[in-house]
């Protein structure tokens, strides 16, 4: 089961090499400075580490970052690299499901089945509620 929204603790910001080394060479500095701006607002958010990423950093935190935390994120991020460009983002993911085994007629053997008496039956079950086909039948 997929639950909507973050459902790991991480923030991700992109950004060049150049950055994300010098980032990550004082990464202990950074993580003791983030949290006592995140406390100086109040935040029960705290930074656990920072871990390189493929084309920038992450930020592991104890608990999924609130808007609010972000902003304070994207202050600090901004203040010590002095680049404009540093947008830290929660992590999106969208999950995909392959229905097998949907018979092709109906109840009435002369008329194939609807996508609409497809979405129709998966509306009855609440985990498909916000659910979208990718193809026709």
């Amino acid at each position: 089961m997929t639950t909507k929204g973050p459902s790991r603790k991480h923030v991700l910001v992109l950004m060049v090499e150049e950055n994300r080394s010098t980032i990550l060479q004082t990464a202990d500095i950074h993580v003791d400075a983030l949290n006592r701006q995140l406390k100086n607002v109040k935040s029960d958010i705290t930074i656990d580490c920072i871990r390189p990423l493929w084309n920038g950093i992450t930020l592991t935190t104890n608990k999924v970052v609130r808007a609010s935390n972000l902003m304070v994120l994207e202050k600090y991020l901004k203040n010590i690299n002095h680049d404009n460009n540093l947008v830290p983002r929660l992590p999106q993911s969208k999950s995909y499901l392959k229905i097998l085994e949907v018979p092709y007629y109906g109840n009435n053997a002369s008329n194939s089945i609807s996508v609409t008496q497809v979405e129709e039956i998966l509306s009855y079950n609440t985990m498909f509620s916000n659910i979208t086909l990718a193809a026709c039948l």
